[in-house]
């Protein structure tokens, strides 16, 4: 039976995550103990990501992303490249958002402005719309990707001819 492992959609994940080093590096973690936390977090990011996907999609799509093995980590179907960069730019949004919230939360500690080396409103303005820029090319793929046919990506045509009023 085809199917497709998370480890490679987490790959693709960790690909886009490379540069920030904080998503691997965890305080008093030895390597194989942050990768397995980096595991988990993107275990967690796969699912919100095919909960978009799937909320997005219409219901006769023949891709089914809930069709899934948590046991095995693993699709019971096989993803084309296009769908697994799909669910990896849609993780890598939801990090993205974590990480605003994060910076919400420091809002919240009234520093005086005397003692602040950096301005956290601007880096919430500036991480703010690096998110809005990340979740718009990430909603003109997926709006790409739903206007085609999953395997000859040809561009889905409305069957005029089953929708005439005589058939009624």
């Amino acid at each position: 039976m085809p199917m497709t492992s998370f480890k490679k959609v987490y790959e693709a994940f960790y690909n886009k995550m490379e540069e920030d080093s904080s998503f691997f590096n965890y305080f008093d973690l030895n390597e194989k103990q942050a990768m397995a936390l980096a595991a988990e977090r993107a275990h967690t990011y796969l699912v919100e990501a095919i909960a978009i996907i799937e909320l997005k999609k219409e219901v006769d799509e023949t891709a089914d992303f809930y069709d899934y093995d948590d046991e095995i980590l693993a699709f019971n179907w096989d993803l084309s490249k296009v769908e697994i960069n799909l669910l990896a730019c849609l993780m890598y949004e939801q990090e993205y958002k974590r990480q605003y919230s994060k910076l919400k939360a420091f809002e919240m500690q009234h520093v005086p402005s005397t003692l602040q080396v950096f301005s956290p409103a601007n880096e919430r303005k500036t991480v703010k719309a690096l998110i809005e820029d990340i979740h718009a090319e990430n909603m003109t793929m997926l709006d790409d990707y739903l206007s085609k046919d999953r395997v000859t990506r040809k561009f889905k045509t409305l069957e005029y001819d089953s929708l005439s009023e005589d058939d009624s």
